[in-house]
């Protein structure tokens, strides 16, 4: 189970903004190499869909020609706000 949208992590009230989902499935990036934390992503799939707000969004990437075309060789770090 999954806590989205959770703007008081310090707290045990659930707020209008928190969203419960269950993993269904994942899947791992095949290169992950734990500890070091290469390739340190996974694909998640949940039991309904996420419901978009302000402290839930979506990630954007680019088109995969864009990234091997002019990133290739490249560190690439992506990180969130909040």
């Amino acid at each position: 189970m999954l806590r989205f949208g959770d703007t008081d992590v310090h707290s045990d009230v659930d707020n209008k903004h928190v969203q419960m989902k269950l993993i269904t499935s994942s899947k791992v990036h095949p290169w992950y190499l734990h500890p070091q934390l290469y390739y340190d992503i996974a694909v998640l799939t949940f039991d309904k869909p996420l419901r978009h707000q302000e402290s839930v969004t979506t990630l954007c990437l680019p088109e995969i020609s864009l990234v091997v075309d002019k990133y290739e060789g490249h560190l690439v770090t992506l990180t969130g706000n909040y």
